[in-house]
């Protein structure tokens, strides 16, 4: 990371935006398989990997003389957290809370007018990483395009904006999902399928693995 900042440090000037957006691939598998190298690897590369990219870019916001704004894209798996993404949804919760940290350490030192923070958390979009999960009901969950993510945060980032960005329409309802009774927080994931859509993914991926590593004289005719 040093030596990326160094590289445009010397060819753009200061760095007056960071938008951190690394996500390691899905593995859909439940806790009990899922490998402790696997959820090491997602904490390091969704979580660790901001953690260090603050620390290099903060200071130097701090001393360019117009700031700087920092972009952490999390998700709402940081909040609903889906069966079979343990590690994702955790490497996700724990990236809402270091962004959430690092805005009040920004507040409370009086800082946080000269570095804005944005904290981004959608719904699924149309990547690679989610590719073979099928929401149940796309009228409530939509699969967003990446360029309309794109325009919302640098429409945020142009206009000097701080604070929180959630698409689609149900993204900005999560939070109240946390206070809803028991019984009624139950029904609300068997109604959207969340649970089962990344275990058919992770079905249907294995299913076609399986496939193809079948030689050429196994097929039937």
């Amino acid at each position: 990371v040093e030596e990326v900042v160094g590289r445009v440090e010397r060819e753009l000037g200061t760095p007056t935006v960071l938008i951190h957006c690394a996500a390691a691939r899905i593995h859909g598998l439940p806790l009990r398989d899922l490998p402790v190298q696997a959820f090491q690897k997602t904490i390091q590369t969704n979580l660790l990997a901001a953690v260090h990219a603050y620390q290099v870019f903060l200071p130097r916001m701090l001393a360019a003389p117009n700031g700087g704004t920092i972009v952490t894209v999390g998700s709402v798996l940081g909040q609903l957290c889906a069966a079979g993404l343990a590690d994702y949804s955790a490497s996700k919760a724990g990236l809402n809370a270091l962004h959430r940290t690092l805005e009040a350490e920004l507040r409370a030192s009086g800082e946080d007018e000269k570095v804005k923070m944005i904290l981004v958390e959608p719904g699924q979009i149309a990547t690679p990483l989610f590719q073979s999960v099928r929401t149940p009901n796309r009228f409530f969950a939509p699969v967003l395009e990446p360029v309309h993510v794109a325009q919302e945060i640098v429409s945020a980032v142009d206009g000097g904006r701080a604070g929180v960005i959630r698409l689609p329409t149900f993204a900005m309802l999560v939070n109240w999902y946390a206070v809803l009774p028991a019984g009624v927080q139950r029904v609300a994931r068997y109604l959207s399928g969340i649970d089962g859509a990344v275990a058919q993914a992770a079905t249907a991926g294995s299913s076609n693995q399986q496939l193809q590593s079948r030689p050429d004289h196994a097929k039937e005719d």
